[in-house]
């Protein structure tokens, strides 16, 4: 279907609804993120750029791999844990360059002893740019903190 759509849609206009940010990230020269209104429209690039973030994800198997993927992300400024996932951690891009984040993720540090460098390199996680679906929840989640209380309430009844 996306070849289709990237066939017929040559040189033209196309608006295209959905709920799946891999088909806006396959499709789109322009998003547009909607709640009740138009909340931000731009190319993919322009919105990840107002959230300069890599996010780090962990894949702790245990309570003590989480903690210690944690103890690991308190050394980077600016660092936080991602609202929704407990392993999943935030870190700007421009504090913390991306070499030096690697290094430390990994356990290469001087600093410290081989056996915390050991446990370090066990810990499986990733770094990514933070993509589209973030940039949504992002998004979402700013208009619910700073829209008034009455709209809130109103709500939209269909029936």
């Amino acid at each position: 279907m996306w070849k289709t759509l990237r066939r017929v849609s040559a040189g033209k206009a196309v608006v295209i609804t959905t709920h799946s940010m891999e088909e806006a990230s396959a499709l789109a020269s322009k998003v547009g993120i909607l709640s009740g209104r138009m909340l931000a429209v731009g190319t993919m690039q322009s919105l990840v750029s107002h959230f300069p973030t890599y996010e780090v994800h962990f894949t702790a198997r245990t309570p003590a791999e989480a903690a210690r993927a944690q103890e690991l992300m308190e050394r980077f400024p600016g660092a936080k844990q991602a609202d929704d996932v407990a392993t999943r951690y935030e870190v700007p891009i421009g504090q913390t360059p991306l070499a030096t984040l690697f290094k430390t993720l990994s356990g290469k540090t001087d600093e410290e002893d081989d056996n915390i460098q050991e446990a370090d390199a066990d810990l499986e996680y990733t770094v990514e740019r933070l993509g589209l679906e973030s940039v949504f929840l992002k998004v979402i989640r700013e208009h619910e903190r700073t829209k008034p209380e009455s709209v809130k309430r109103s709500g939209w009844k269909w029936w």
